[in-house]
């Protein structure tokens, strides 16, 4: 079968699954001479259509390829990797603690990269759609059941979701006596529900990691403006506030007297009187 829109001509390759709320397809764009692949999601029920619709088009930035209709069903093509599913890769592939860490870090900077809006991300967490590259790299995948998608969650939901995906990572196999120190301090958290946003999760996983080595600067650094782009975005808007109202103000001054009154402010005004200036 085809579906074509939005420049894409997409060819069933593949099925992930078919449900009563959406089908996930894997398809090949035929209309690209790289024949790239895309993961199709076909919703077909009116309501799951509104609420995806509210979700990702409420969203500060586009979260998927294309979005385009198909007969009577909505289309979604979303970036399609091949499957490997942390929960199956990661116990052959990640054994020290150490390394274990690293993976959880990586988890938690795919959480805070990757632009998602929060309802679709915990649809990623809690239904088995975070994979592990042989790089250790964490990707998500898009095999998504949307009947369960929720508009009304929010970043501490999700990090809560995340934790558990990291309390599982670093516990599973490991004696509790060579329990890490982070794998303690997140697993407490979580029992009390105490995470609120991902920048949490990300320091306490940086702070006690038992490597004993300083997590990359890059990372570090992405995490911080993450917790801190708010303020940053406020500052932002003072300042051109406050350019606009100089900009202004200058001007008007120009046009009606005649010159920039903001100059005045530095000048020696004890050695310039009107148009008589003191000093030699």
């Amino acid at each position: 079968m085809v579906y074509q829109g939005a420049g894409l001509v997409l060819q069933v390759i593949g099925d992930i699954s078919h449900g009563e709320s959406n089908d996930v397809l894997i398809c090949r764009d035929n209309a690209s001479p790289l024949g790239k692949e895309y993961t199709l999601l076909v919703l077909h029920k009116e309501q799951s259509k509104r609420k995806v619709v509210q979700v990702l088009e409420g969203a500060e930035k586009q979260a998927y390829v294309a979005r385009f209709a198909h007969g009577e069903s909505l289309c979604y093509v979303f970036p399609y990797r091949q499957e490997r599913e942390l929960s199956q890769f990661a116990p052959g592939q990640v054994t020290a603690v150490k390394q274990r860490e690293e993976v959880a870090v990586n988890l938690v900077m795919a959480c805070l990269s990757c632009g998602l809006p929060y309802p679709i991300l915990a649809l990623i967490l809690t239904q088995n759609q975070v994979h592990l590259g042989q790089d250790n790299e964490i990707y998500f995948g898009y095999g998504l059941d949307l009947s369960l998608l929720k508009p009304e969650v929010t970043e501490s939901q999700c990090t809560i979701a995340c934790a558990e995906l990291v309390i599982n990572l670093l516990e599973r196999d490991i004696p509790e006596r060579k329990q890490s120190q982070s794998y303690q301090i997140i697993r407490k958290k979580r029992l009390k529900n105490a995470y609120n946003n991902l920048p949490e999760l990300y320091r306490d996983i940086c702070l006690t990691a038992v490597s004993g080595e300083k997590v990359g600067i890059v990372k570090k650094l992405k995490a911080w403006f993450k917790t801190h782009e708010g303020l940053f975005f406020r500052l932002l808007v003072v300042v051109c506030i406050v350019l606009i109202f100089v900009a202004l103000t200058s001007l008007l001054s120009y046009l009606i007297f005649g010159e920039n009154l903001w100059f005045r402010f530095f000048q020696d005004n004890f050695s310039i009187i009107g148009t008589e200036n003191l000093n030699p």
